[in-house]
């Protein structure tokens, strides 16, 4: 998944997006303007709750590329190059030039997007218990509560053990120390997402057919997502991808 334009460069690691992230964009301020917010917290004006929709897509989609950034800071200094970071409809990407040469800095990359996300999460529920300890504005403290919740989630589905997710490459680093071979390794893990992605793609079928309509797409979708390319031996490429 490469980027379909570029918009930011740190520390050397060009920062874009592909298309189908204004899709995805465009949905995040969709439903949270029309659904999340008014559900949540009633009596608001619309353009108030267009305001709150797009300052927290602009957060939300900030903290997946600090997922991201720490996934790919934590690589250059193992040695690893980076060749860019891709926002996409369903996350972001790290695309990395060879991969970590030990289980041990295998397992610091993986782990180095869900710390960050872990203390994103961690400091939003901060600002929104001092928030409502405070009396802050409800449009500041329903920001910073579901910025919260949704890091949480995305730290949560991220830290499932199925290769491509950081879950996968944690479980692909245990494996790689315990068998000494990281093909093998990523043989196992890389099984272990295929098998979760078609248990989704299954429920996302069943739950289309029974009433979900399309929130049954979403399994669909995430399966996919989870259904990384055979694994060849010699390969030396790879990524680290983020749900949102």
């Amino acid at each position: 998944m490469t980027s379909s334009f570029r918009f930011l460069r740190i520390k050397g690691i060009a920062i874009g997006a592909h298309w189908s992230w204004l899709l995805i964009a465009a949905l995040v301020v969709w439903s949270l303007a029309g659904w999340v917010f008014p559900t949540s917290y009633p009596g608001l004006t619309g353009e108030t709750y267009l305001v709150m929709a797009a300052v927290a897509a602009v957060l939300f989609f900030g903290s997946v590329l600090l997922h991201e950034l720490g996934h790919a800071l934590t690589a250059v200094r193992q040695g690893v190059e980076i060749k860019e970071i891709t926002l996409w409809l369903l996350g972001g990407v790290a695309h990395l030039r060879g991969q970590p040469g030990s289980p041990r800095a295998e397992f610091r990359v993986a782990i180095a997007g869900p710390m960050i996300t872990l203390a994103l999460a961690a400091a939003f529920y901060g600002l929104t218990w001092t928030g409502e300890l405070l009396g802050w504005l409800v449009t500041v403290v329903a920001v910073t509560d579901y910025l919260a919740v949704i890091n949480l989630l995305l730290l949560a589905f991220n830290m499932l053990p199925a290769l491509p997710l950081d879950g996968g490459r944690v479980l692909r680093a245990a494996l790689w120390a315990w068998r000494r071979s990281f093909l093998r390794a990523t043989q196992w893990a890389a099984g272990a997402g295929r098998a979760f992605g078609f248990v989704l793609v299954a429920l996302g079928v069943v739950s289309f057919f029974t009433g979900t309509g399309f929130g049954g797409l979403w399994f669909v979708l995430l399966g996919w997502f989870l259904a990384p390319e055979p694994v060849k031996p010699g390969e030396t490429s790879g990524y680290l991808r983020a749900l949102w």
